[in-house]
């Protein structure tokens, strides 16, 4: 029996990775499974819990963890909890205009986005 030298955890954000990512990412882990030793010992985890290889000397069963990484962030992830906007959109939404949405009903998304910016609007500077 080899004893363990390291225990490595491989955690991926696929609730928020896109799917043009996804092959390069994998190819990458695919790359590091390759140069480890025997007696490193690794993990795949992913933030949904889709995907779960325990800790394992196995590269094959690592692979195999490996091609089931997918984004999952258009397929209910947490992608839509805090969706992606412009600040002048934020500022709008803030303001109690409607960007987002152009039907007369109120709207989840801009009550979302009201609950994080919160009131007085915090204001950014990007340089």
């Amino acid at each position: 029996m080899t004893v363990p030298k390291r225990f490595i955890a491989l955690t991926f954000d696929d609730a928020h990775l896109l799917t043009s990512d996804v092959a390069p990412v994998r190819a990458a882990a695919n790359g590091f499974n390759d140069s480890l030793g025997p007696r490193d010992r690794v993990g795949v985890f992913t933030t949904s819990g889709v995907v779960t290889q325990d800790f394992t000397s196995n590269k094959e069963l690592l692979k195999q963890a490996l091609l089931k990484l997918m984004s999952r962030a258009d397929t209910g992830g947490h992608a839509g909890d805090c969706p992606n906007v412009s600040y002048d959109m934020a500022v709008e939404v803030q303001k109690g205009g409607n960007m987002i949405s152009t039907s007369g009903a109120p709207d989840l998304m801009n009550e979302r986005l009201r609950e994080r910016l919160g009131s007085p609007l915090r204001r950014w500077s990007f340089s």
